[in-house]
């Protein structure tokens, strides 16, 4: 707890009680300061923990949505898929997560991607 010039002045101005009296409240201030920095690097740590679980979760609903609605029809590669897809549509701006419906986008997905692996089927 270093003062300035003018700080030191001021405080050689006041009694030795008063003297000590401010110090302690500095010091119980930059304790405080300390404090509230640690916390705010521990609640900027959980924020970051916590947007992973948002990206995670977003995926397990959208997935698991899907997969009840298609009762099995594909595989989890193709759930994967068409999640990193769309997030990356999302991430573009050509695509709403508000408002859209994902079964359609799913179906989308599907039709385009099906379409692909039969002309590939018919190719080989």
């Amino acid at each position: 707890m270093e003062l300035s010039a003018q700080q030191q002045q001021r405080m050689d101005k006041l009694s030795t009680d008063d003297q000590l009296k401010l110090k302690a409240i500095m010091q119980m201030m930059a304790k405080e300061k300390e404090a509230i920095e640690k916390d705010a690097r521990k609640a900027k740590g959980m924020m970051e923990d916590d947007e992973s679980k948002i990206v995670n979760s977003l995926e397990a609903l959208i997935t698991n949505h899907l997969k009840k609605v298609h009762q099995g029809a594909y595989d989890d590669d193709t759930y994967r898929s068409f999640y990193s897809e769309l997030m990356q549509n999302v991430d573009a701006g050509r695509v709403k997560l508000d408002g859209l419906d994902v079964e359609d986008e799913f179906d989308n997905f599907i039709s385009v991607n099906m379409d692909n692996v039969s002309l590939r089927e018919v190719l080989d």
